[in-house]
């Protein structure tokens, strides 16, 4: 592995354990704070609605999620035994998936455990990054960052 490709991967897997962790530090106050609230989060939670405003403004081009009614995803989500935020989730890595050359289901990434779709996420999002200008990547991933900490 070239040295430049070596440090892409260390710089994306540093990226995922600093969400990973701001996740669970965010889920260990939340737990400490609510516990009532605690039990019905989950990481999806952190898939808001400025995030998807960016993904569909700044990647697709088009509306991914916000052109599904709420009534729509509910029902989607029911059909696939899912929360809603997993279910726009698995949206917007199906779409990220195609624009890379991947043919991925909503029910199969649906199946998928958190963890499993979170490595799945990690090497579609790598292989998309690869594929756009380094300036548009470095853009995207500051606009994303800021949507995670606000």
């Amino acid at each position: 592995m070239n040295r430049a490709k070596l440090c892409s991967v260390i710089l994306a897997l540093t990226l995922v354990a600093v969400c990973l962790i701001g996740v669970a530090r965010t889920t260990q106050r939340a737990q400490n704070e609510s516990p009532e609230a605690y039990a019905a989060s989950s990481i999806y939670d952190r898939l808001t609605p400025e995030i998807i405003e960016i993904y569909e403004r700044e990647i697709s081009m088009a509306p991914v999620v916000s052109n599904k009614s709420a009534a729509a995803i509910q029902k989607t989500a029911q059909q696939l035994d899912v929360s809603v935020g997993k279910l726009k989730t698995v949206m917007l890595l199906q779409d990220l998936a195609a624009r890379v050359g991947e043919d991925a289901s909503l029910s199969v990434l649906a199946d998928m455990s958190d963890l499993d779709l979170l490595i799945y996420a990690k090497n579609i999002g790598t292989a998309y990054a690869a594929s756009i200008p380094k300036e548009k990547a470095d853009t995207l991933k500051a606009l994303l960052l800021a949507a995670l900490k606000a």
